[in-house]
């Protein structure tokens, strides 16, 4: 009879056992994959992050300042050095994008060394714009150090454009990822 109880008491639970188990092992397969999900979709996050920190510190923001100052800032300086050169070229215009350079130096370093976080086609019309400036040279040996380039606005804003608008939609990017 003791056997006969223990084989009915099989007979009985083992179906309820081994769908307890099926129930359980389900359960803890999708918590595990959720959280392996959640896991990889926090990494990507990171990595972007990572990444647009990385373009805005060395390309976007570098560029953006140097070329804001040569477009918009107005000391005593700029204004004589695009007199200057208007006066020797024989030209008039809104010519007042002027780099020394130092500055045209360090745009080319920062273009050629991350120049792969750009749009291909915005890197080489950046490249070429850069290659060709109209230089004015020195204006007299005491008051310039070293030589002086004017880039035409039409050249060079479209370009200043680009890295305008792609620096503010990153630190969009960015404040939004760093949010959540």
């Amino acid at each position: 009879m003791l056997q006969s109880l223990t084989d009915w008491l099989t007979i009985m639970l083992l179906p309820w056992v081994t769908l307890l188990s099926a129930i359980v092992m389900t359960i803890v397969t999708v918590v595990l994959a959720r959280y392996a999900y959640v896991t990889i979709e926090e990494g990507k996050k990171d990595r972007r992050k990572d990444t647009i920190e990385r373009m805005l510190e060395n390309l976007y923001s570098p560029l953006y300042e140097i070329l804001r100052r040569a477009r918009h800032e107005t000391d005593n300086f700029k204004p004589m050095v695009i007199a200057e050169w208007n006066h020797k070229e024989g030209r008039v215009g809104p010519r007042d994008c002027v780099l020394s350079e130092k500055q045209l130096a360090r745009v080319r370093e920062i273009v050629e060394r991350f120049g792969h976080y750009m749009d291909p086609v915005e890197q080489a019309l950046l490249t070429k714009v850069l290659a060709n400036p109209d230089s004015i040279g020195a204006i007299s040996g005491d008051r310039l150090t070293e030589p002086w380039h004017l880039f035409l606005n039409a050249e060079i804003d479209p370009r200043f454009d680009y890295i305008k608008k792609t620096r503010d939609m990153l630190r969009k990017e960015l404040d939004e990822l760093v949010r959540v």
